[in-house]
Protein backbone atom coordinates (compact mmCIF):
# COMPACT_ATOMS: atom_id res chain seq x y z
CA UNK A 1 0.00 0.00 0.00
CA UNK A 2 1.48 3.42 -1.00
CA UNK A 3 2.29 5.97 1.68
CA UNK A 4 0.02 8.96 2.06
CA UNK A 5 1.71 12.30 1.36
CA UNK A 6 2.16 14.09 4.69
CA UNK A 7 1.87 17.54 3.07
CA UNK A 8 -1.34 16.61 1.22
CA UNK A 9 -2.95 15.33 4.41
CA UNK A 10 -1.77 18.28 6.51
CA UNK A 11 -4.25 20.83 7.82
CA UNK A 12 -1.76 23.47 6.62
CA UNK A 13 -1.73 22.25 3.02
CA UNK A 14 -2.65 25.61 1.46
CA UNK A 15 0.15 27.38 3.33
CA UNK A 16 2.61 24.63 2.39
CA UNK A 17 1.67 24.82 -1.30
CA UNK A 18 1.94 28.62 -1.33
CA UNK A 19 5.32 28.56 0.39
CA UNK A 20 6.64 25.95 -2.04
CA UNK A 21 5.22 27.84 -5.03
CA UNK A 22 6.94 31.10 -4.14
CA UNK A 23 10.26 29.35 -3.53
CA UNK A 24 10.68 29.50 0.24
CA UNK A 25 13.49 27.22 1.44
CA UNK A 26 12.36 23.69 2.25
CA UNK A 27 14.08 23.65 5.65
CA UNK A 28 12.20 26.81 6.71
CA UNK A 29 8.85 25.34 5.68
CA UNK A 30 9.77 22.02 7.35
CA UNK A 31 10.43 23.74 10.68
CA UNK A 32 7.14 25.60 10.49
CA UNK A 33 4.90 22.61 9.66
CA UNK A 34 6.89 19.72 11.21
CA UNK A 35 7.29 17.78 7.97
CA UNK A 36 10.70 16.68 6.72
CA UNK A 37 12.34 18.60 3.85
CA UNK A 38 12.48 15.35 1.85
CA UNK A 39 8.72 14.86 2.20
CA UNK A 40 8.14 18.47 1.14
CA UNK A 41 10.40 17.99 -1.87
CA UNK A 42 8.43 14.88 -2.92
CA UNK A 43 5.17 16.78 -2.46
CA UNK A 44 6.47 19.66 -4.57
CA UNK A 45 7.68 17.34 -7.32
CA UNK A 46 4.73 14.96 -7.39
CA UNK A 47 1.72 17.01 -6.36
CA UNK A 48 2.19 20.70 -7.02
CA UNK A 49 4.70 20.82 -9.86
CA UNK A 50 2.18 22.42 -12.23
CA UNK A 51 1.16 25.03 -9.66
CA UNK A 52 4.81 25.93 -9.07
CA UNK A 53 5.40 26.28 -12.82
CA UNK A 54 2.34 28.51 -13.12
CA UNK A 55 3.50 30.78 -10.29
CA UNK A 56 6.96 31.01 -11.89
CA UNK A 57 5.38 32.00 -15.23
CA UNK A 58 3.25 34.64 -13.51
CA UNK A 59 6.35 36.03 -11.82
CA UNK A 60 8.03 36.45 -15.20
CA UNK A 61 5.05 38.48 -16.43
CA UNK A 62 5.19 40.59 -13.25
CA UNK A 63 8.90 41.23 -13.83
CA UNK A 64 8.17 42.60 -17.31
CA UNK A 65 5.44 44.78 -15.89
CA UNK A 66 7.84 46.05 -13.28
CA UNK A 67 10.28 47.20 -15.96
CA UNK A 68 7.45 48.99 -17.75
CA UNK A 69 6.36 50.63 -14.51
CA UNK A 70 9.91 51.80 -13.81
CA UNK A 71 10.12 53.45 -17.24
CA UNK A 72 6.72 55.06 -16.75
CA UNK A 73 7.78 56.43 -13.37
CA UNK A 74 11.06 57.76 -14.83
CA UNK A 75 9.06 59.55 -17.52
CA UNK A 76 6.91 61.14 -14.83
CA UNK A 77 9.95 62.33 -12.93
CA UNK A 78 11.68 63.59 -16.06
CA UNK A 79 8.79 65.49 -17.61
CA UNK A 80 6.69 66.91 -14.77
CA UNK A 81 6.08 70.64 -14.62
CA UNK A 82 5.90 72.56 -11.34
CA UNK A 83 2.69 74.20 -12.55
CA UNK A 84 0.96 70.87 -11.97
CA UNK A 85 1.07 71.54 -8.22
CA UNK A 86 -1.13 74.64 -8.47
CA UNK A 87 -4.77 75.30 -9.31
CA UNK A 88 -6.03 77.78 -11.92
CA UNK A 89 -5.77 80.64 -9.40
CA UNK A 90 -2.12 79.94 -8.58
CA UNK A 91 -2.80 78.45 -5.16
CA UNK A 92 -1.06 75.24 -4.14
CA UNK A 93 -3.52 72.38 -4.48
CA UNK A 94 -4.32 70.21 -1.51
CA UNK A 95 -2.28 67.01 -1.80
CA UNK A 96 -5.46 64.92 -1.66
CA UNK A 97 -6.79 66.74 -4.73
CA UNK A 98 -3.62 66.37 -6.81
CA UNK A 99 -3.49 63.81 -9.57
CA UNK A 100 -1.75 60.63 -8.32
CA UNK A 101 0.87 60.98 -11.04
CA UNK A 102 1.64 64.52 -9.88
CA UNK A 103 1.96 63.32 -6.28
CA UNK A 104 4.41 60.65 -7.45
CA UNK A 105 7.17 63.21 -8.12
CA UNK A 106 6.91 64.76 -4.65
CA UNK A 107 9.75 63.67 -2.41
CA UNK A 108 8.67 65.60 0.68
CA UNK A 109 6.54 68.50 1.84
CA UNK A 110 7.48 70.79 4.72
CA UNK A 111 4.78 72.81 6.48
CA UNK A 112 5.49 75.68 8.85
CA UNK A 113 2.59 77.47 10.50
CA UNK A 114 3.21 81.22 10.86
CA UNK A 115 2.01 82.81 14.10
CA UNK A 116 1.80 86.34 15.41
CA UNK A 117 0.85 87.80 18.75
CA UNK A 118 1.47 86.48 22.23
CA UNK A 119 -0.53 84.65 24.87
CA UNK A 120 -4.28 84.74 24.19
CA UNK A 121 -3.68 87.01 21.19
CA UNK A 122 -1.47 84.45 19.40
CA UNK A 123 -3.01 83.25 16.15
CA UNK A 124 -1.94 81.53 12.94
CA UNK A 125 -1.93 83.95 10.01
CA UNK A 126 -0.50 81.70 7.35
CA UNK A 127 1.47 78.69 6.38
CA UNK A 128 4.79 78.32 4.59
CA UNK A 129 4.94 75.18 2.44
CA UNK A 130 7.99 73.80 0.70
CA UNK A 131 7.75 70.97 -1.82
CA UNK A 132 10.81 68.93 -2.70
CA UNK A 133 10.60 66.95 -5.89
CA UNK A 134 12.76 64.39 -7.57
CA UNK A 135 15.63 65.48 -9.78
CA UNK A 136 14.26 65.64 -13.35
CA UNK A 137 17.77 65.77 -14.84
CA UNK A 138 18.70 62.47 -13.19
CA UNK A 139 15.50 60.86 -14.48
CA UNK A 140 16.09 62.19 -18.00
CA UNK A 141 19.68 60.94 -17.91
CA UNK A 142 18.51 57.43 -16.95
CA UNK A 143 15.87 57.47 -19.68
CA UNK A 144 18.40 58.67 -22.24
CA UNK A 145 20.82 55.91 -21.29
CA UNK A 146 18.06 53.30 -21.44
CA UNK A 147 17.00 54.33 -24.92
CA UNK A 148 20.58 54.73 -26.17
CA UNK A 149 20.31 58.45 -26.84
CA UNK A 150 23.83 59.21 -25.65
CA UNK A 151 26.96 58.07 -27.49
CA UNK A 152 29.08 55.60 -25.56
CA UNK A 153 32.33 57.28 -26.55
CA UNK A 154 33.15 60.99 -26.75
CA UNK A 155 33.24 62.64 -30.19
CA UNK A 156 36.68 62.76 -31.82
CA UNK A 157 38.84 65.81 -31.06
CA UNK A 158 39.56 67.99 -34.11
Amino acid sequence: MPKTCKACSSLERNEIDRALAVGRPLRNIAKQVSISPAALLRHKRDHIGKAVAQVAAERKVEDRLTAELVLKRLRLHGFYGPAQFFDEHGALEDINEMDPEVRAVIGSIDFVNLYEGEGDQKHCFGQHRKIRTSNPIAALKLLGQHFGLFPTSPPPVQ
